[in-house]
């Protein structure tokens, strides 16, 4: 994947910013950025497998031998690292790479990670998919690229795009750690210093491939950005925070960022970036489900693989009543009593301050976005991070006591990772997944795809069409695992039909061809 990225990264930055992405992590996050574009294209036409690795193995070859001096040049770069930094990023890599290698933490990624990944793997983007499994509409062009780099023709045991967007972003922090210590000046960007504090939090999100984590790392450099403003961080926060809408809507108030940034030479970018995203969402969102604005559901196109009235995959909070979120487990208590007490003094310390307005004006959107129309907690994440550390950094340290905070974070992370700690006083979500520990043969081989490898499937039939049912006594009707497609639970095959009177269909006589819902009470 580095070498993919990389090397298409270099053709980005010659070709979009004029050769000035110095660092080989800027870099490998462009090529990431454009390989999630243009996968999630193709996804439209033909399957995300063998095919696709080929044609992109031959496109990096090419650009390899075109670019292959400077693209040398950036890696032998890290060679200039002090000891400290070298150090530091092989053990964040090592971290990353033992994380990548356990088993899954996510329950999201047993309702809809994996199945949206193996519909792309064998079918590419599969018209009004949404109708068998309302949480398919959340297909992100993450998970396109996922699909792209998980060598299912090898084997079914990498979902590894996180663990390697994370490093990714190491390289990136680790460089201005680097230049920090060079240039001995530990007050500009010292808010720098303290990230690595949450890293025990974002390791939960690294084995699996989760949208979350990509929204909260990008987003922090979309703020150094705008702290730290030119002509290239100025184009660089700009792709950035329109990539992360285009990835995952949640994040939308980050355009606040940008538009504080705009200028008579980066408009027009700004509007074509922006345009040809967007339209790829819309159409995607048509094409699954029959919303143009999926996963918002509230507007449907009157299309005939449209998803049925009564299903939403939002939950809407009514009249701010978070007693929902307060009883899904601690965690959530612990992050929303940090978001009420961070978020005004940091406001108050900081609204005065020219440069600190625009990120001030991004989180009060933000919160009130996730107020008006969500009930997840992890959510309003984005928010809290770069306040945290910027309290943090009004803090007299010395530079020893800096590092010392950067690795007794690291050491931290290794707790969970290697201690079998009981999360069921955390989670209400203990009952379907359980925490997994670093073992001695996740060395060589991976422990997979799924935290629920045990999980058996029956076959069933529903309307002219096979599919498999988990074989499971837990309460979560949305549980799919790594089933057979196409994998759908009875208990929300009834839950659909109590809620709608509709039950999906084929739309022709291949699973390929799509999916439609049947009003079953009107035929019966």
């Amino acid at each position: 994947m580095f070498l993919v990225f990389s090397i298409q990264g270099e053709w980005i930055n010659r070709w979009l910013f004029k050769d000035k992405l110095i660092s080989i992590g800027g870099i490998s996050l462009a090529g990431m950025i454009f390989q999630a574009i243009v996968v999630t294209i193709v996804a439209f036409f033909y399957r995300i497998n063998v095919e696709y690795f080929i044609c992109n193995a031959l496109l990096t070859v090419i650009l390899f031998f075109l670019h292959r001096r400077t693209w040398l040049n950036r890696v032998k770069s890290i060679s200039n690292w002090d000891w400290f930094c070298r150090i530091l990023f092989l053990v964040i890599f090592c971290l990353a790479l033992a994380r990548s290698s356990m088993l899954p933490f996510f329950v999201d990624n047993e309702s809809y990670y994996i199945q949206t990944i193996k519909w792309l793997n064998e079918y590419g983007w599969v018209k009004g998919l949404a109708n068998l499994h309302i949480f398919l509409i959340h297909g992100s062009p993450w998970h396109a690229l996922q699909a792209a780099y998980n060598f299912n023709f090898i084997a079914d045991l990498f979902n590894d795009i996180n663990g390697f967007l994370f490093c990714v972003v190491s390289l990136l922090w680790v460089d201005k750690i680097f230049q920090a210590r060079k240039n001995i000046d530990y007050q500009t960007n010292r808010w720098l210093f303290f990230l690595p504090i949450f890293s025990v939090l974002w390791f939960q999100f690294v084995d699996s491939p989760s949208m979350d984590l990509p929204l909260y790392l990008i987003s922090l450099i979309v703020i150094y950005c705008v702290l730290n403003r030119s002509k290239v961080t100025d184009l660089a926060a700009i792709l950035l925070a329109v990539f992360l809408i285009f990835i995952k809507a949640s994040i939308a108030p980050i355009l606040i960022l940008v538009l504080f940034m705009l200028n008579k030479k980066n408009w027009k970018i700004f509007l074509i970036f922006s345009f040809l995203l967007g339209a790829i969402y819309v159409f995607k969102g048509i094409w699954l489900s029959g919303c143009p604005l999926a996963p918002f559901a509230d507007f449907r196109l009157p299309v005939d693989w449209a998803i049925p009235e009564g299903l939403n995959p939002m939950n809407r909070v009514d009249n701010f009543n978070y007693r929902n979120i307060i009883s899904e487990g601690r965690v959530n208590v612990i992050l929303l009593f940090a978001i009420v007490i961070v978020v005004p003094v940091y406001g108050i310390l900081s609204y005065r301050k020219k440069e600190q307005r625009p990120i001030l004006f991004f989180i009060i959107a933000e919160l009130l976005l996730v107020f008006l129309t969500f009930t997840q907690v992890r959510f309003m994440l984005p928010v809290l991070f770069f306040p945290v550390t910027y309290l943090f950094s009004k803090i007299k340290f010395t530079p020893r006591m800096l590092f010392g905070i950067i690795y007794a974070s690291l050491l931290i992370v290794m707790i969970p990772m290697f201690i079998n700690l009981d999360i069921g006083r955390l989670s209400k979500n203990s009952q379907i997944i359980k925490a997994d520990v670093f073992r001695k043969q996740n060395v060589l081989v991976p422990a997979g795809i799924t935290n629920c490898p045990d999980l058996t499937f029956e076959v069933l039939e529903c309307i002219h069409f096979e599919f498999h049912n988990p074989v499971d006594s837990s309460y979560f009707m949305y549980l799919t695992g790594d089933g057979p497609l196409p994998c759908v639970r009875v208990k929300y095959l009834q839950f659909m039909y109590r809620e709608t009177g509709c039950l999906p269909t084929l739309i022709g006589e291949e699973l390929g061809e799509g999916f439609k819902h049947v009003n079953v009470q009107k035929q019966n």
